[in-house]
């Protein structure tokens, strides 16, 4: 966290991917996170998470919220921590993210599209290029 926060890494490199990359060999964005999870399992104590999928479900959050929910999966006689389990902990405390709304694809104001696209180049002389295209729509619901 040093390296990234005290910009040290630009004694040898420019930019911090470039470092995490050449150095240790895992992109900027890893990195970051590695960086978040080596916090978390600072906050946490000693016996805090022991690997990324736990970290990943406690990183989204707060240091208040992640530490109540690590006390219940960890609490004597609860199973192994896992990340199945610290999910299950959020679900019961009303932690657990909501889904990800993703859009339809190529579907604009109730109308879907499909394309067919044909492209035929040939490289003789005499035969010209053949170049189709073709778009269909159809309404949905109403």
């Amino acid at each position: 966290m040093e390296i990234r926060d005290s910009r040290l890494y630009r004694e040898t490199h420019k930019m911090f991917e470039d470092y995490c990359r050449k150095r240790w060999g895992m992109g900027r964005r890893y990195a970051n996170r590695t960086i978040e999870a080596a916090g978390i399992a600072e906050d946490l104590g000693p016996f805090g998470p022991t690997n990324e999928a736990q970290v990943r479900e406690l990183a989204r959050l707060s240091t208040e919220d992640r530490r109540k929910v690590w006390a219940m999966v960890t609490a004597p006689g609860s199973p192994t921590p896992t990340a199945s389990g610290i999910r299950k902990v959020k679900l019961k405390l009303g932690l657990l993210d909501p889904p990800r709304k993703r859009k339809p694809r190529r579907e604009a104001d109730g109308i879907s599209c499909s394309l067919r696209a044909t492209v035929i180049v040939t490289t003789e002389p005499t035969r010209k290029s053949l170049r189709h295209c073709s778009a269909q729509t159809r309404r949905i619901g109403n």
